[in-house]
């Protein structure tokens, strides 16, 4: 169970259900037919068979590997543009890449500077917020009947945490209920529902009455 436990919870579980499938595969059909079926050769089925030995039994040993370059690419912006992009940003707060393209274009074409298609201008915005050069944009209304200015500086996110800032870590840590009633060919049933919150393991089960002895009855369902 700890070995299926460390599998449901692994954010690549499918590719190691994948290779887990095409090792029992070879166990019973052989190599040939697995090179068939799945375009596997023996030596990577070993090696994978080999992870799993190393790792003790754990199937997360399957998982992929990281397959990123190691020596990324650097976006190279040219100062023109950048500079272009900080400083419309700056005297128009919030402008989208889509606004910001057309006066770019302008802009590169008087300096003979080579222009970015739009996509390039919205990677570039993020970016520059991601380094903290671009002025936070703030919402701006104003009052219909005084005619004053109003700024609201936006607020940073709060991330919900469950009741009483408790966060599930295991399986049964914390499941959510919920009952929804159905009337059809003139009967009336109550589906409760519960889902795990850590694994998203969903369950449900109809009654005949939305009472908390069947609501009872339902939390104790094995």
């Amino acid at each position: 169970m700890r070995y299926v436990h460390d599998v449901l919870e692994h954010p690549q579980r499918e590719s190691i259900e994948r290779r887990l499938e095409i090792i029992q595969f070879f166990e019973e059909f052989g190599a040939k037919a697995t090179r068939r079926a799945f375009g596997k050769s023996r030596s990577t089925i070993y090696l994978w068979k080999q992870k799993l030995k190393e790792a003790g039994g754990k199937l997360s040993a399957l998982a992929p590997g990281d397959r990123a370059p190691k020596n990324r690419r650097h976006r190279v912006v040219h100062p023109l543009i950048e500079r272009f992009i900080i400083e419309y940003r700056t005297i128009h707060p919030g402008v989208d890449k889509t606004t910001i393209t057309p006066a770019l274009r302008v802009a590169c074409n008087k300096a003979e500077v080579r222009a970015v298609s739009e996509s390039t201008v919205g990677r570039i915005i993020h970016d520059l917020k991601v380094k903290g050069r671009l002025p936070r944009s703030n919402k701006v209304t104003i009052n219909g009947r005084t005619g004053t200015l109003l700024v609201r500086e936006p607020k940073p996110k709060k991330k919900r945490l469950r009741r009483k800032d408790f966060v599930p870590h295991l399986p049964g840590d914390l499941v959510q209920m919920d009952t929804v009633s159905i009337f059809t060919a003139g009967l009336k049933r109550y589906i409760f529902t519960a889902i795990d919150v850590r694994i998203r393991f969903a369950f449900a089960y109809a009654y005949k009455a939305g009472s908390s002895t069947n609501g009872y009855d339902f939390r104790e369902v094995p």
